[in-house]
């Protein structure tokens, strides 16, 4: 996460916009789906290479 994200995600929990924890679990959710989608991919190949 960037420090430009990072804050303005900081300047809108000051103002009570969004409470914390969920946005962090969404963002936490992202990154996870993107890493499983990364290994099928490769998983994907490696299945590919060996045929």
């Amino acid at each position: 996460m960037n420090s430009a994200a990072a804050n303005t995600c900081r300047m809108l929990r000051k103002k009570g916009g969004i409470p914390e924890k969920p946005l962090q679990r969404e963002t936490h959710n992202r990154k996870f789906r993107v890493k499983i989608k990364e290994e099928q991919k490769w998983h994907q190949k490696t299945i590919f290479s060996q045929r």
